[in-house]
């Protein structure tokens, strides 16, 4: 398998801002143009075990459109609205899944190369730390409950869903409280908060790929632009 792109996190930074902007006011065949595009990005840069759900929930959309064109039921109409306003963020979701994958050291090293304010600098690298291990604790919660027989999807979970959501909700609560004060501290003792400017081991630099992938991003954002 073929190494991932190594990209400037300010790259993959520039690249979220501008999918993100892209996807507001773009059609369905736009949509799915960037998706295409996104998905490329995305593979390249080592998004590959969740490409598979992303194509889930165009499929899902696509089909359910079609059968609430067909049928006109209020079942199909309801899920192709929902499911076409995740269709709408499936590019920027890809790009910021390219990003939370970089380090934070290296991301916060980066963004300070372009003066970000220190504060949004360590809001933004803690949240990016944060959310993959809120998915495994998520996912340890729901394994913890399959082995009680309390899971979502087991007899207990369908005849009280209340009951099973408050069993996962509370632990759920603790851990991540308990998980973003570890994080604080992590922080603080690494010296986040000193006043002078941090070094980094990390090479931050623009490479050929980097301007390469901002040149494509800005030729496709003037294209749909163009197109719209």
């Amino acid at each position: 398998m073929s190494k991932p792109l190594i990209l400037d996190p300010r790259t993959k930074f520039s690249v979220v801002l501008i999918i993100g902007f892209l996807i507001f006011g773009s059609s369905v065949t736009q949509l799915l143009f960037l998706f295409v595009v996104m998905g490329i990005y995305g593979f390249l840069n080592g998004v590959r075990k969740s490409l598979p759900i992303y194509v889930l929930f165009l499929l899902l959309y696509f089909l359910s459109d079609y059968l609430a064109s067909e049928t006109r039921n209020i079942l199909f109409v309801s899920i192709a609205f929902f499911s076409y306003f995740i269709v709408c963020f499936l590019p920027a979701l890809l790009a910021g899944e390219v990003l939370v994958r970089t380090p934070a050291g290296q991301l916060m090293s980066a963004l300070g190369r372009w003066h970000f304010p220190k504060t949004m600098i360590i809001a933004f690298a803690v949240s990016l730390r944060f959310i993959p291990i809120a998915g495994l604790e998520i996912r340890s919660i729901h394994e913890v409950m399959k082995q009680r027989g309390v899971a979502f999807f087991s007899r207990t979970g369908w005849l009280h869903p209340w009951r099973t959501f408050e069993y996962a909700l509370v632990p759920l609560m603790i851990r991540l409280l308990k998980i973003s004060d570890e994080l604080t501290a992590s922080a603080v003792t690494r010296g986040v908060e000193a006043p002078i400017r941090r070094t980094s081991v990390h090479v931050i630099k623009f490479r050929s790929c980097d301007y390469v992938v901002i040149l494509l991003v800005l030729a496709l954002a003037f294209f749909l632009l163009m197109t719209r």
